[in-house]
């Protein structure tokens, strides 16, 4: 008794194999797909985003992947082997910057930058009241005045006034002279700050939007049509590996600070702060995927993937290891039994 049930069980088993496979690799697979595609969104219509998931079990995983995880050094290599080909691409010497950025698209970003008013006018004042940029201002004054002293038409007329020049120049260059220079440049800039106020506000006034616009169309217009390669002979290979290396570097230190967590932490509590009463299926079309896209992307990959199993015999191996478990079980065997 027991011997013909196990054979019935073991017989139950190949004759669900069988169907299955060819369930999943006959032509009808199509249809079969796009049937069970629509009952899993019809089913989504009924299920909510709370309902499936929770707040903390997306907190915990985004966490462990974008904090906890430490890429493979494959991952920046393959990346950084991509970057490389991306920049040898000779596409770069037939596509212009025209062909990334039109000319439409390129005055809507022009005019969003433009609209900013309020940090272009903080950035001009960071840069003029800059030490370095007041350095630079007094050293160029301390220039000006010397050289005007020392080549002035006027003091080359005046008897002995060239002599006293040079001789002054000597002093300047030998010694006491680098305290007479260091003084000169100290009084030139505490005596230039009432003018690098004016000059912010000149540089605030000379940039206006209109005159703006027009100095970055002209810009525009003189660089659209270079192709992309000319860029290349200014960025190397070795700076592209250079930059990702920083950038990759910049990121695992990042990651690793509680500034970086609150913000994945952030992210997760709004979403569900929004979408966590929403069905699957309000979800779904809510960011614009529709049952065409799921059944377009599920017919391009699995068909294949299920052929290749099988020729393989590795579809037929799969199905028997899962349902072995059941048409051996005692359950089954108890009902082939009665």
């Amino acid at each position: 008794m027991a011997k013909d049930v196990d054979q019935t069980a073991g017989a139950l088993l190949e004759a669900h194999v069988a169907f299955l496979v060819q369930e999943l690799t006959d032509e009808r697979f199509v249809d079969l797909l796009q049937e069970e595609i629509g009952e899993v969104l019809r089913d989504a219509t009924r299920l909510t985003v709370n309902d499936v998931v929770s707040p903390e079990q997306i907190r915990a995983t985004a966490r462990k992947y974008a904090v906890e995880f430490e890429p493979s050094g494959a991952i920046p290599e393959l990346v950084g082997d991509i970057a490389r080909q991306i920049h040898d691409h000779p596409g770069h010497d037939e596509a212009s910057l025209n062909d990334l950025l039109s000319d439409e698209q390129f005055s809507e970003f022009l005019d969003k930058a433009l609209e900013m008013k309020d940090l272009r006018d903080r950035v001009i004042h960071e840069a003029v009241t800059n030490p370095v940029y007041e350095a630079l201002v007094s050293d160029i004054t301390y220039q000006s005045i010397l050289g005007y002293m020392t080549e002035n038409p006027v003091t080359r007329n005046v008897p002995g006034a060239q002599s006293m020049m040079k001789l002054g120049k000597n002093v300047v260059g030998k010694a006491g002279g680098e305290a007479l220079e260091k003084n000169l440049k100290a009084y030139i800039s505490k005596n230039l700050k009432p003018l690098l106020r004016e000059s912010e506000y000149f540089l605030q006034d000379q940039m206006d939007e209109q005159r703006l616009r027009e100095t970055a169309h002209e810009i525009w217009d003189g660089l659209k049509e270079y192709k992309i390669s000319t860029f290349r002979d200014y960025v190397e290979q070795r700076d592209v590996e250079e930059f990702f290396v920083i950038g990759y570097e910049y990121w695992k230190s990042l990651r690793q600070t509680d500034y970086y967590a609150s913000w994945i932490d952030t992210g997760v509590n709004f979403f569900f702060d929004k979408y966590g009463e929403s069905t699957l299926s309000e979800l779904l079309d809510e960011v614009g995927v529709t049952r065409e896209l799921i059944v377009d992307d599920a017919l391009r990959f699995a068909p294949g993937i299920l052929q290749t199993l099988r020729d393989k015999g590795l579809l037929e191996e799969t199905l028997r290891r899962h349902l072995a478990r059941f048409y051996h079980s005692e359950q089954v065997r108890s009902i082939l039994a009665e």
